[in-house]
């Protein structure tokens, strides 16, 4: 009896530490925002760490949600992707979620040196994320830095808030571009239950 306690209690160890340890860390976000109706646009490329593993199975199973959102958390866009929209590639190495104007991969990766990884027996749950959004309409008239992104699939949420940003207007400021790569850490929260 008590090396079945012990086991369960080793068990929701492990998953609670796996759960701390998941996260989104994002190299860029970056956001065109256009004055003509239906031209802006944006895209990230970081990084996806959830230890378990089951991400990939989630996404078939629930679909994916990316979001961006400005400094005042207010959303500038939203791409749904259903679970149709989404193949599993690779025997769950790599997800391609694609609906019109929109494209997000995970493919499965070694973590950078840089990134440091606690492993816990198992190396398939860190993932490289690439996202391109376009043909979109920013919800706010002008975008405010720092830029956020929210992924959400099934009851999982990861978040990150990149920073540094450089701002560039073009064509009698017609177009603007914003650029966040990461600075000053933002606290970040373990993935929580989406909100339903």
């Amino acid at each position: 009896m008590r090396r079945v306690l012990s086991f369960f209690a080793l068990s929701a160890l492990l998953a609670l530490t796996a759960a701390q340890e998941a996260e989104l860390s994002l190299k860029r976000i970056d956001a065109v925002d256009s004055s003509r109706i239906n031209k802006d646009q944006w895209r990230i490329k970081g990084y996806l760490n959830e230890p378990s593993g089951n991400i990939t199975q989630t996404i078939g199973q629930s679909g994916l949600v990316a979001e961006l959102l400005d400094e005042a958390d207010e959303t500038l866009d939203t791409a749904a992707f259903a679970p149709n929209d989404c193949r599993i590639l690779a025997r769950g190495k790599r997800v391609v979620c694609k609906t019109l104007g929109s494209r997000l991969t995970l493919r499965q990766s070694k973590p950078p040196k840089s990134f440091h990884v606690a492993s816990h027996g198992r190396a398939n749950g860190f993932y490289r994320i690439s996202g391109n959004f376009r043909r979109v309409n920013f919800q706010e008239d002008t975008v405010v830095s720092p830029l956020t992104v929210e992924l959400m699939t099934g009851e999982l949420m990861f978040s990150d808030t990149n920073t540094d940003c450089s701002i560039k207007s073009r064509r009698m400021n017609t177009k603007t571009t914003i650029k966040c790569k990461p600075g000053t850490p933002v606290p970040t929260i373990a993935p929580t239950a989406a909100s339903t």
